[in-house]
């Protein structure tokens, strides 16, 4: 059946012959009408073969994304949105060196030839199909299925391209052709047809639709904006007569309420200039509509619209009111996009057309949307029936469509004119509306750029755009147990310190506040609608759906308490998202997983006390990911660390240096902190040297004053003890000797001294006999109490001084 050609054979042009008898064309005009009914795989409108050799001597072919034509072997392709049930004008030149092609009265293709280049007659021309050889070998997916109109030949070089298709109604320019159209007796096959209307005429003339349902100006006037249409103004006495008579054939849903009348919305702004113009160069009929105007301004009334009446009046009405809707406007322009029908194709191209005085939508595959008794149907060319809309007075928007033949495959069978079917759901949610593949459909069918989906601003009317919002799609077998392949896996880890809170030095615990983000792709996934400022992407319906790393601290002290980690994560998109008209979709490489852990922990930390106070201290925070203990870790360390935590830590330390690495499957993160030099000297050192110059100022209290050396001394004494006694019962028990405890070695034995020397000086007024052995060898001294106070004095002054110098001179 759609072997469709029509043959007609080019003989005696009465042209110039070659030496060998040939006739031929040094140039020649061809154009042609023609009015696709649907697509196939490269439908032929006409094709010109000399032989089996050379079969593609002229050929014009139409597909979706343009034009294709041949000229002596030649291809060239022209991109160009080619419409199904529309007409189209084109027409091929050959003149001099060149070949041309003009659609719809515009040069879209030129190419250069060699000379001499002629045609040779006696060929085969074939309307409707592309000939393999000479006159057939014809193949069905090149079948050209519609409507051809107006094919003629000129020869002569006097006819523009661009003129044929203004005046292709006109006899002097016909007289010219040396094939004219009407008289050639077309062979008819198959479903092509040769069409007796005019298309040049129809095709930019004003076009009117009615809509046949009864509805508010309001909503009229959206749906005509739908339509890249308006509301009709009438501007003389035959577009009222033009209207009326439409009304008349309009459906009986355009009745009015208890009226035997029927009604449409008819528009009624008048321009600033038109006020201006004098009365007489205003129809009777715009009159009346300026008069309605003037007085509902007058009024101030709620009046604001106007309604034709099929008996050939019009009235005033108010925006309550309903009537069917009149849409105005040249030539169809939009197309329109219906999702969901076919899961193998992502939408499928409808463009409005008119049927008598009613609209409908044809569409690339062979479908028509179109309104039969009151129901909104979906159907074959060939009225097979696939979904019908029971509810709305427009298809545009989503709905849910009942279904009456299923397009599981969606592939046309071109030989039957049959859609193949299979298991028939009982309903299907589709989507009809303006807005191409790239931009996203509102449920009202108003358009959105892709990036409006989503976005967590709501802009469409009814907020459908905010709708089901989720950023994760799992495949079909996706475990969240099961971590991403190792050989994709890579788990970078940045780590913080964000307060120590307290350090317990006698248990060796660190109260610590720390952040730890681990960022990954998981490529088994996809994700959705993902913006580009991560601060948008917060996810938190995930912890149950996909693979998290589990974080564990090894030498966390549990014992001491834990806190559960508070989670967030972030999706952070890196590649571009494809839009499948519903969500913008990523791939799992194109996004990259942050996962992050606020964790408060008890860390056990090995102290080594040899310098204290003067020490200091490093703690390793050691963690390990439990379910994927192969995985490498790639460790990062937030930088200016030191300045913020220092802030965090207790007023006694300083932070020192931090450092993190990998080893052993295990994540070790080390700082070090350091006393505040101030809390040592304010807290310890100070009074104790305080305590110092106390009982080294006793040497000069006088020698009979013993009872008030001796007590300052012994007071000094016996505090000095017991503030050492209260600074070891704040430190662990260590088998060494602390630099601290040299400290306070040397303080207690100085004093002792000075207490001793009080004791032997007790006796006031006598001369002490001080002996001592050496070599054998008794010495006896006498001195005065007030010579052994005196030494005494110097004796020990000089000893602290070379205690100190020692002592920090090895501390430095």
């Amino acid at each position: 059946k759609l072997f469709n050609f029509l043959s007609y054979r080019l003989e005696d042009f009465g042209l110039s012959r070659l030496k060998s008898g040939a006739l031929v064309m040094q140039q020649f005009l061809l154009c042609v009408w023609f009015w696709l009914r649907f697509f196939t795989k490269s439908a032929s409108p006409l094709s010109y073969a000399i032989s089996n050799k050379e079969s593609n001597t002229i050929l014009l072919g139409v597909e979706g994304a343009g034009l294709f034509f041949v000229f002596h072997g030649r291809e060239v392709r022209v991109k160009r949105s080619m419409e199904p049930a529309r007409w189209y004008h084109i027409c091929l030149h050959q003149q001099d060196r060149f070949f041309s092609v003009v659609l719809d009265g515009e040069l879209v293709h030129t190419i250069s030839v060699p000379i001499p280049s002629f045609i040779l007659l006696n060929g085969t021309l074939i309307i409707g199909q592309d000939q393999d050889n000479l006159g057939g070998d014809f193949n069905p997916l090149q079948a050209f299925v519609g409507k051809i109109y107006g094919l003629n030949i000129w020869t002569s070089k006097d006819i523009i391209p661009q003129n044929t298709m203004a005046k292709c109604f006109n006899d002097t320019v016909l007289d010219k052709a040396v094939v004219k159209y009407k008289d050639i007796n077309f062979r008819r096959h198959g479903d092509i047809a040769l069409d007796e209307d005019i298309p040049c005429l129809m095709k930019n003339e004003p076009v009117y639709i009615i809509w046949p349902v009864r509805m508010s100006y309001k909503d009229s006037e959206s749906l005509c904006n739908f339509l890249n249409m308006t509301v009709p103004m009438v501007t003389n006495d035959d577009d009222f007569r033009m209207l009326t008579e439409m009304i008349d054939k309009a459906s009986a849903m355009c009745f009015g309420f208890l009226s035997t009348v029927k009604y449409a919305w008819i528009s009624n702004v008048i321009s600033d200039n038109e006020k201006n113009v004098e009365e007489e160069q205003i129809s009777d009929t715009k009159k009346k509509i300026f008069e309605l105007q003037i007085l509902n301004d007058e009024e101030n009334s709620s009046v604001s619209h106007v309604m034709l009446i099929s008996s050939g009046k019009h009235t005033s009405a108010n925006e309550g009111d309903e009537a069917c809707a009149v849409c105005g406007g040249a030539a169809f322009s939009t197309s329109y996009f219906l999702r969901g029908i076919c899961p193998r194709l992502q939408t499928v191209k409808f463009y409005p057309r008119k049927k008598n005085i009613h609209v409908y939508f044809h569409g690339n595959l062979n479908l028509v949307i179109e309104q039969e008794e009151q129901l909104w149907k979906i159907k074959t060319t060939s009225d097979q029936l696939i979904a019908v809309l029971e509810k709305d007075y427009t298809p545009f928007g989503k709905h849910t469509w009942s279904v009456s033949r299923s397009l599981s495959n969606c592939l046309y069978q071109s030989h039957t004119s049959q859609w193949n079917t299979f298991t028939t759901p009982k309903s299907m949610t589709l989507m009809f509306s303006a807005c191409d593949y790239s931009e996203f459909a509102c449920n009202d069918g108003t358009c959105l750029p892709s990036s409006a989906r989503c976005s967590q601003i709501k802009q469409c009317s009814d907020g459908s755009d905010e709708d089901d919002c989720d950023f994760i799609r799992t495949p079909t077998g996706y475990s969240q147990n099961s971590a991403p392949p190792l050989t994709s896996l890579a788990l970078n880890v940045s780590f913080s310190l964000s307060q120590v809170t307290s350090i317990n030095i006698v248990k060796q615990l660190a109260r610590m506040v720390m952040k730890v983000v681990i960022s990954w792709q998981d490529t088994r996934l996809e994700f959705l609608n993902v913006n580009h400022d991560p601060i948008g992407n917060l996810v938190t319906n995930a912890t149950n759906r996909i693979w998290l790393p589990i974080v564990q601290v090894n030498n966390e002290d549990r014992l001491e308490g834990t806190v559960p980690p508070r989670e967030t994560l972030h999706l952070i998109a890196e590649g571009q998202p494809t839009f499948d008209g519903e969500e913008n979709v990523f791939q799992g490489s194109d996004v990259v997983i942050s996962y992050t852990l606020d964790l408060s922990s008890n860390i056990n930390c090995f102290f080594r006390f040899h310098f204290y106070p003067f020490d200091t201290q490093r703690c390793n925070v050691e963690f390990s990911i439990v379910n994927a203990p192969n995985v490498h870790l790639n460790p990062t360390l937030e930088e200016g660390l030191g300045n913020e935590v220092e802030e965090q830590l207790p007023s006694e330390y300083v932070m020192a240096g931090s450092s993190i690495l990998f080893e052993n499957h295990t994540l070790v993160y080390s700082f070090w902190m350091s006393r505040n030099i101030h809390y040592p000297v304010f807290s310890i050192y100070f009074p104790t040297a305080l305590m110092h110059l106390i009982s080294y100022g006793t040497l000069w209290i006088p020698a009979m004053d013993f009872p008030d050396r001796g007590t300052m001394s012994l007071t000094t004494l016996l505090v000095l003890i017991a503030l050492y006694s209260d600074i070891l019962s704040q430190l662990p028990v260590t088998s060494y000797l602390k630099f601290l405890d040299l400290w306070f070695i040397f303080s207690i034995t100085f004093i002792s001294v000075i207490i001793f020397a009080h004791l032997i000086t007790s006796n006031t007024g006598r001369v002490e006999k001080i002996g001592r052995r050496h070599h054998g060898i008794c010495k006896n001294f006498y001195l005065s109490n007030s010579t052994i106070l005196k030494r005494c004095r110097i004796w020990m002054g000089v000893g602290y001084l070379l205690f100190h110098t020692v002592y920090w001179s090895y501390l430095m």
